[in-house]
This record gives structure tokens, sequence and C-alpha cells, in this order.
């Protein structure tokens, strides 16, 4: 996603970076990733340029 956020940064428009999560992230019981995981690729995507952060919930229970 690096080169495409890149990209978009150097053509001088809005980069969008986006996950999607699934699951109760906040049972521990759930061997799905947990939140930390999530917050971590968020970050990741900050510092890799992206200006707007899209989230989509999937939700399996």
């Amino acid at each position: 996603m690096r080169v495409s956020i890149d990209a978009v940064i150097a053509s001088g428009k809005l980069a969008e970076g986006a996950f999607c999560y699934t699951g109760d992230i906040l049972d521990p019981a759930r061997s799905k990733y947990s939140l930390g995981y999530y917050v971590s690729i968020a970050k990741e995507l900050e510092a890799a340029g992206a200006h707007i952060l899209g989230i989509r919930i999937w939700r399996d229970f």
C-alpha cells in the first residue's frame, strides 16, 4: 500500500488507507486479531502518509 500512497501524495491528491476488521475485538477469548493489531495497522497507515483512514466493520457474531 505504501507505493500507492506515495504515488497519490506525489500527484497532490488525498490518500486514503483502509482496512477491515472482523469479530468482537474487545473479547479476549476470540481467536481473531486483537484491538492492538488494528491500532498498529492504523499507525502504519498514518506513518505512510495517509490523509484519511477508512475502517470497514465486518461482524461475524
